[in-house]
């Protein structure tokens, strides 16, 4: 990603931190928390568009029309309680976000699926002209789609009535935690690309997110406001934002 894109896309993780910071510091919901967490996606779409062309190249068309919308799909979300705050909490309310991160994860998940089919076409034969090839390997890259499949199953299994939260946010838990196994396999090919630290916050941003999960399975007694899993989510993009400023700040060196 270029410094502009990688400015973008911190800038974005940073609006969803603070959204997130809001609704778990204050008692109060309103607008703000959730149209900062709506924009911020949309920031971090415009990052990813910025450098269409080489994503295009690199991943196809269909996977990387497949990760924007699974990006946007979160903003989406977030969107829907920025318009009524007073949904928060609402079953129905509730049911349609995690279906909408359902989708978001399905549609990474089939991205991610699209880019192993892409790099096996590339290595049985040579790559088409303008084509990229696909650094990482199959390993994590099939890890990580799955995590991301059991993640969109994690979101469509709040459509069931249940008051297990650990049933709930099993799944979710197991996909994330493919998710952080993937990356920490790819670890020494994200370091030569990105460099040291900012791989380092990648995997804290990653581990943070699966742990916020984790807290969120507990008994509702020990956080009835779920303000202790939103810390650590919110913790999860304060790593991600940084990460994206040292990537910008590489590139300024470069």
């Amino acid at each position: 990603m270029s410094r502009t894109s990688s400015g973008l896309a911190a800038a974005g993780f940073l609006l969803i931190a603070l959204g997130t910071g809001i609704l778990s510091w204050f008692p109060t919901y309103g607008a703000l928390e959730f149209t900062l967490q709506a924009l911020g996606p949309v920031l971090i779409a415009v990052a990813l568009l910025i450098g269409w062309r080489r994503h295009a190249a690199r991943w196809g068309w269909v996977a990387f029309i497949f990760f924007l919308v699974g990006i946007l799909a979160y903003g989406v979300m977030w969107s829907a309680y920025a318009l009524d705050p007073n949904s928060l909490g609402n079953v129905t309310a509730t049911q349609r976000g995690f279906f909408t991160v359902g989708v978001g994860y399905l549609c990474a998940a089939i991205g991610m699926f699209v880019v192993i089919g892409r790099k096996q076409r590339q290595l049985t034969n040579a790559p088409r002209s303008g084509e990229l090839t696909i650094a990482a390997t199959f390993a994590p890259m099939w890890l990580c789609a799955i995590g991301a499949l059991v993640c969109a199953a994690g979101g469509f299994i709040w459509l069931l009535s249940t008051d297990s939260k650990l049933q709930h946010f099993s799944l979710l838990i197991i996909g994330w935690a493919l998710v952080v196994v993937s990356a920490l396999a790819s670890a020494k090919s994200m370091a030569a690309h990105l460099g040291r630290p900012a791989t380092v916050l990648v995997i804290l941003a990653m581990f943070s997110y699966w742990l916020h999960y984790v807290l969120d399975a507990l008994p509702s007694w020990l956080d009835a406001d779920w303000r202790q899993s939103m810390h650590v989510s919110g913790a999860a993009f304060v790593f991600a934002a940084i990460a994206f400023v040292v990537m910008a700040a590489r590139k300024t060196r470069a």
